[in-house]
């Protein structure tokens, strides 16, 4: 399902390579994350210099669940900058890093649940009575210890 991109030129001329290229760059970004919202891309031109050339800045908003990754790319003295697509390319470079750093963080936070097979009994829904002894302790010591024994 492709990912609802807005793409929003300020002070410059509408492109279709750009946008062609801004709509790959975000397909691309769902190796990393498959659950992305929606993409709000700005190309800004905010000054036309006639000696030096016009500077570009590139602002990105990425929503996922829960969460929007911005980067704003782009300063007046940046030669990297006066070219469009290498502003573009910026932009998204540092994107791709922060949704790199979520996916990560989420990993983490999530904890995988321990997954039993139908033969395996887990201790604590065994019956008082049973003649199962882990590790050599009996059910009443086990209970006393952790404090559940009436």
């Amino acid at each position: 399902m492709p990912i609802i991109t807005d793409i929003v030129f300020h002070n410059a001329s509408r492109s279709e390579s750009v946008e062609h290229l801004v709509r790959d760059r975000v397909g691309k970004l769902t190796r990393y994350y498959r659950d992305i919202l929606n993409c709000r891309v700005v190309i800004d031109a905010p000054h036309h210099h006639h000696q030096k050339g016009n500077h570009y800045r590139v602002k990105l908003a990425l929503f996922v669940p829960g969460k929007e990754l911005v980067v704003g790319h782009g300063h007046k003295g940046s030669a990297a900058h006066e070219d469009l697509y290498a502003a573009v390319a910026d932009a998204f470079t540092a994107l791709e890093s922060q949704v790199k750093t979520f996916v990560g963080k989420q990993r983490v936070l999530t904890i995988p649940h321990r997954r039993f097979d139908p033969g395996d009994v887990d201790p604590l829904y065994l019956e008082p009575d049973s003649e199962w002894e882990p590790y050599g302790v009996e059910y009443e010591d086990r209970m006393e210890t952790c404090g559940a024994a009436d």
